[in-house]
């Protein structure tokens, strides 16, 4: 397998993530102004995970539009994934799938 070397930063993800959510959950912000993600994030070796604001809630039946988290690999891919921020086992697990995806992949 070849060596996986990161390419992108902690704050090039952060705000990858972040233009990514703000087109997602535009129509469900109040002040454009605001950021739109929260300051949790989760790491592992080949990505982060970045989340939402959580008082940013659209209507139950657009929740594939407002309900997902980000997920950067260290290499700046994007994914939209579930979001487990308020699950600690789940996310644990996932963002190592995620990780081992990306490092598979070498995105």
């Amino acid at each position: 397998m070849r060596e996986y070397i990161p390419t992108i930063t902690f704050e090039q993800a952060k705000a990858i993530a972040e233009k990514a959510a703000f087109e997602q959950l535009a129509p469900f912000v109040e002040d454009e102004s605001d950021t739109v993600l929260s300051d949790k994030h989760a790491e592992a070796e080949y990505c982060w995970f970045f989340f939402r604001k959580q008082e940013i809630v659209g209507p139950p039946e657009k929740i594939l539009t407002w309900g997902a988290a980000y997920a950067i690999s260290k290499k700046g891919e994007l994914r939209l994934i579930a979001d487990f921020m308020n699950e600690p086992d789940k996310l644990r697990e996932y963002i190592q799938v995620m990780s081992k995806y990306f490092e598979a992949k070498g995105l």
